[in-house]
């Protein structure tokens, strides 16, 4: 199995989702990205999805669970001039990362020297020989493991964050489920190919935040950023009618020294109708 680093990282992009039921990408820093959910590639569909780790009473104890970010994902992209609102890159991340796959399993190791930490990520999509059905589940498994290599107790609090990774317009949302979160787009008379649902869960008990600041710019992820540093967990819903941009799981967890602890991260997706079509124009599912 061939370990990939430093630049090399830049270049990976492994795809995670049953066969032919759509996917999005683990990237080789740990990012999540070319989310092709709709029925079509979509390679450069990079909503904000990432999962940060906090640790209570380090200095600056508070990363992405990503490496840092390839340069091609800031100069590559429109609009970069404006300070690239709606992303995460100038969150702090870890040091530095290490790639490897064996297909279909792949697996992020990440270090800092300044963290007492270290991180390793396995991540995997259903594969079954002979089994069709339950290789092509739409499901992807997030596998964090945090190791303490210190010798002292350390207080930690994991969180998975979102803006709703199938938007399209007004009428969507999210709303919170059993340790975790659904996210949807609603359907227009004139547009049913809009509908889609994403959902996100964990096997741990989890504290669920379906109710984000909702502001512009930078706002929800400038509050989410604050909030999180500080340590503060946060089980909230909006009131009806006012939608959230995104949502929270948060786990917190102890680690004694040399102790480990791996938090499953579960995601499904149902997307029920394409706008994809060849031939012929017809009114979308026209029987």
């Amino acid at each position: 199995m061939k370990t990939f680093r430093n630049a090399q990282l830049d270049h990976i992009a492994y795809p995670l989702g049953g066969l032919g039921a759509g996917m999005f990408c683990l990237d080789g820093n740990g990012s999540l990205g070319a989310f092709s959910l709709r029925h079509k590639p979509q390679l450069k569909n990079n909503p904000t999805v990432f999962s940060a780790i906090h640790i209570e009473g380090i200095p600056n104890g508070t990363r992405v669970l990503e490496a840092p970010v390839p340069k091609h994902a800031y100069f590559d992209i429109e609009n970069a001039g404006n300070g690239l609102a709606g992303t995460h890159y100038g969150l702090p991340r870890f040091e530095s990362g290490t790639f490897s796959s064996r297909f279909p399993f792949a697996k992020l190791v990440l270090k800092d020297k300044s963290l007492p930490l270290i991180v390793t990520l396995n991540a995997w999509s259903p594969f079954i020989p002979n089994d069709e059905d339950s290789s092509s589940l739409p499901f992807a498994s997030l596998e964090y493991t945090f190791t303490n290599p210190s010798d002292h107790l350390i207080h930690l609090n994991y969180s998975f964050n979102a803006f709703n990774p199938v938007k399209l317009n007004d009428d969507s949302g999210v709303e919170k489920i059993v340790n975790g979160l659904h996210f949807y787009q609603n359907p227009s008379k004139t547009k049913p190919y809009d509908e889609a649902h994403f959902s996100v869960s964990s096997l741990e008990p989890s504290h669920v935040d379906a109710a984000w600041f909702r502001g512009s710019w930078f706002d929800p992820l400038t509050m989410l950023w604050k909030n999180f540093c500080e340590g503060k967990i946060i089980d909230k819903i909006h009131e009806e009618g006012l939608a959230s941009p995104g949502g929270s799981i948060v786990i917190p967890f102890t680690l004694n020294p040399k102790e480990t602890k791996t938090i499953k991260i579960l995601m499904s997706w149902y997307v029920p109708h394409s706008e994809v079509r060849t031939g012929e124009a017809i009114t979308p599912y026209d029987e």
